[in-house]
């Protein structure tokens, strides 16, 4: 019995490791992982949570070899984001303001680790990304059913080189568009007409054909 109860602790003890290795991607600066809620928009008098989140992603990381999450032009995560949620969005960064810019996707203090976010009204899928400290999370929101104008922000899904939760650098704004059919040219949808009216000619004349005979008969 003995025996068995060691073996079975072990089994226990090596799954927990497991999970816990599972939990802790490997480009973490800590243990920190983020959460849904973190971010959220305003539907109402409710906080609707983010559908996926991807971080804590530390920047200059094997994983995340590049310096920041977002530059000018919104790369180098404009051109991830699909990588990171297995999505297949045409992606346009809104905007990327600072902390003490206050240019109107947030309006959280200098220094602050909480605060809320704002946008023109956003009725499709779309991500926030929160960098602070040396490392960002991301944040993917889909299923849109109303206008979105509004929301609340936390980097509670971040820690900073002395594990604790740091003050807000940058938030990013993303919006995304499916990418659009093409639409059949004109000469393919009149090879489509011509064909169709083809078959409609031959089924008549087989008809006829298949009367005589049965007359014949």
């Amino acid at each position: 019995m003995m025996k068995h109860t060691s073996v079975l602790s072990a089994l226990l003890l090596g799954a927990s490791i497991a999970v816990g290795a599972n939990a802790s991607p490997a480009n973490a600066i800590t243990t920190a992982i983020c959460q849904v809620t973190d971010v959220t928009y305003t539907s109402g008098s409710n906080d609707i949570s983010a559908t996926a989140c991807r971080g804590e992603l530390e920047t200059d990381s094997t994983a995340w070899p590049y310096n920041n999450d977002v530059t000018g032009n919104g790369d180098p995560l404009l051109s991830k984001l699909n990588t990171l949620f297995g999505t297949s969005y045409n992606w346009t960064l809104v905007r990327k303001d600072e902390a003490s810019g206050n240019q109107g996707v947030f309006d959280g203090f200098d220094d602050a680790k909480t605060g809320t976010w704002s946008s023109n009204s956003i009725s499709g899928p779309f991500a926030i990304s929160l960098k602070a400290g040396t490392g960002f999370s991301v944040y993917l929101f889909e299923n849109i059913t109303q206008a979105v104008t509004n929301g609340k922000w936390s980097t509670v899904g971040i820690l900073n080189n002395g594990g604790k939760q740091p003050n807000l650098s940058h938030l990013s704004l993303f919006t995304a568009q499916l990418p659009t059919q093409p639409v059949p040219e004109p000469i393919t949808m009149l090879g489509l007409g011509v064909g169709t009216v083809g078959l409609g000619v031959l089924k008549r004349k087989y008809g006829k054909k298949e009367a005589k005979a049965k007359v014949a008969v």
